[in-house]
């Protein structure tokens, strides 16, 4: 007998504890990012250049001319980044660096310069 009330003891305490979370492990210093994900339909590899170059002179008001990209770049991630600069006369030489994701969705245009505080 007092080894059947010893099992249900051991069994409530079981099921009670059942109940308890564990301590999560610590955090990394460096967690892993999820992937930036792009909007729209995908770009064909071959026509990212030109949609980058559209989207940069859009972004600065200026002619797509005025736009020099370089060849693209696989990232880790799968996405493909294509840098470049922008003549802007006056104002400069502007670098930039043009984003897509794995899909081939653009994702932005991240201008390269010290634009200042907003």
């Amino acid at each position: 007998m007092r080894r059947f009330v010893s099992l249900i003891a051991v069994g409530a305490l079981g099921a009670a504890l059942s109940g308890c979370e564990t301590a999560a492990p610590p955090a990394t210093s460096t967690p892993a990012s999820p992937a930036m994900m792009g909007s729209g339909p995908p770009v064909d590899p071959g026509y990212q250049p030109i949609y980058c170059s559209s989207e940069v002179a859009q972004k600065y008001t200026t002619q797509p001319g005025a736009v020099a990209t370089n060849a693209p770049k696989r990232q880790p991630d799968g996405g493909v980044n294509i840098s470049g600069s922008v003549n802007l006369g006056d104002q400069g030489v502007k670098q930039f660096n043009c984003r897509f994701d794995a899909d081939g969705r653009f994702i932005d245009v991240m201008s390269l310069e010290n634009e200042g505080a907003l």
